[in-house]
């Protein structure tokens, strides 16, 4: 074996190693976080004061922390990506229980994936707020040593409230074909809502839900009809067109009570 190939073949073994090692590692770490420490408690929120900053690496603490404040009245007013892997809120206490906001907490490395996601949240009251979205690196991969960017959303479904919306995801590297669906989607009635970029620019719009829309137009639209139709047939009614009531006088369509003097026999 020349010195050349046996350079090589120690090379790729090294290689392997530490391929071998990154992967032990990560899985070792993984299962430390996934297992909580024996006794060990998750500090309590404040949730007194007007203002509360909340921040964390992990999206399932994040759904947490946020029902809970949620629950105590608070709605989000903000939301950031820090340097590294970790997202940021700033909520506002607005209203008093049990009238409160719910969210819902989207994270994913797919875009056809958040796409059925934003579909069912939406499909359940929720909307999309803007502000919140964000790209932050994966924890798991980070560890290992891969760069996945994960794409974190928040729905916010407001109390007593009825109106739906739907949602398209464009993702595309290209800035031409990103400005040609762009385009038609605004022409089918949808409105850019947020924006983020990883290895490529994910565009979210937004429409009101066209079938609760048409549902909305027509009764509006039979309302109208009704109202003047009402108001065509007062105007048309003659004065007398009802008859003398108890021998003093008549009522009109329009509610009027007309008297006459009436001649005894």
């Amino acid at each position: 074996m020349s010195e050349a190939t046996l350079l090589e073949s120690r090379l790729s073994k090294v290689e392997q190693d530490n391929r071998r090692l990154k992967l032990t590692v990560g899985t070792l770490l993984l299962v430390m976080a996934a297992v909580p420490l024996v006794g060990a408690a998750a500090p309590e929120q404040d949730l007194t004061g007007r203002f509360l900053f909340l921040a964390t690496a992990r999206t399932g603490t994040m759904q947490r922390e946020l029902d809970e404040a949620a629950a105590a009245g608070y709605r989000i007013l903000t939301g950031s990506p820090t340097s590294g892997h970790e997202m940021t809120l700033v909520l506002e206490k607005v209203v008093t229980p049990p009238d409160t906001y719910q969210y819902l907490l989207l994270a994913t490395t797919r875009t056809g994936t958040m796409q059925r996601e934003l579909d069912e949240a939406a499909a359940d009251g929720f909307r999309l707020l803007p502000a919140t979205m964000i790209s932050k690196t994966e924890i798991i991969g980070n560890l290992l040593g891969i760069d996945a960017r994960e794409i974190v959303m928040i729905m916010e479904r407001s109390p007593n409230s009825s109106r739906r919306y739907q949602y398209m995801l464009l993702a595309t590297n290209f800035t031409s074909t990103l400005q040609a669906e762009m385009a038609q989607a605004v022409e089918n009635g949808y409105e850019v809502v947020g924006m983020v970029s990883r290895d490529e620019h994910i565009l979210i719009l937004e429409r009101s839900n066209q079938e609760e829309t048409q549902r909305l137009r027509e009764a509006l639209e039979e309302e109208t009809r009704r109202l003047k139709e009402e108001s065509g047939r007062s105007a048309r009614a003659p004065v007398a067109e009802r008859g003398p009531v108890s021998g003093t006088g008549w009522v009109t369509d329009s509610g009027y009570i007309v008297t006459v003097a009436v001649r005894p026999r």
